[in-house]
């Protein structure tokens, strides 16, 4: 897909189903370049499940909940910008991914979210005026190498969310945190590695305590 618009979509549903995505990719593997999402009416606009993908020089903007929702894939985003998002920019579940060369801007939750066993890469990256920068959780590890951070409530957050799986990771170099906000929410048996400093958890019950609304982010309503 190359040199499109995609403005004001809903999701497809009948009866008796619905899709969660404006746009969704199923075992297709799939090129995005030089393509606008704006406007959605639905719970992703941008949804790839189970198979491989590029984005390239791509834009979301004013995203009614998450920008893009990646389930069991293998991809790439590069040279892409996020603004105005509701809920998370990027958000994957069971998927390796590498990002390189993103803005985010005023995400309503996340910036970046991984779960459930991704692996996640990131380099070159700005995030500004959002809730929570980065979230790794359920026994998923992000790795960053040049990041900057500017007036985000939570930094970096690392915990178990679903009982069936188990920590998050997050090793971070060459990182900038600017502004008021909190630095770090680290659960027990979570850790990161920031700057070359070993920083293992201690709070506990992170994903109930203090995420989801209750404290930072939004709340999850399926």
């Amino acid at each position: 897909i190359k040199n499109v618009i995609f403005d004001r979509l809903s999701y497809p549903r009948s009866d008796e189903w619905k899709l969660t995505g404006a746009v969704t990719f199923y075992k297709s593997p799939v090129i995005i370049e030089n393509v606008k999402f704006r406007n959605n009416l639905s719970e992703d606009y941008l949804n790839i499940k189970q198979t491989e993908f590029r984005i390239h020089n791509s834009e979301f903007e004013n995203i009614s909940s998450d920008a893009f929702d990646s389930d069991f894939c293998s991809g790439v985003i590069e040279n892409t910008k996020f603004k105005q998002i509701t809920n998370d920019a990027i958000d994957v579940s069971g998927t390796k991914i590498n990002c390189k060369n993103i803005e985010v801007e005023y995400a309503g939750d996340k910036a970046f979210s991984a779960g459930e066993g991704s692996t996640m890469v990131l380099e070159q990256v700005k995030i500004s005026n959002s809730e929570i920068a980065i979230a790794s959780k359920d026994k998923s590890t992000i790795e960053i190498d040049g990041i900057a951070i500017q007036n985000c409530k939570i930094g970096y957050t690392a915990y178990q969310k679903k009982s069936e799986w188990g920590s998050g990771t997050i090793r971070s170099m060459n990182s900038i945190f600017n502004g008021d906000g909190k630095e770090l929410l680290i659960e027990m048996n979570s850790k990161i590695l920031l700057n070359g400093s070993l920083i293992n958890g201690n709070l506990e019950n992170v994903a109930v305590d203090y995420l989801y609304g209750k404290e930072y982010g939004r709340k999850s309503i399926r």
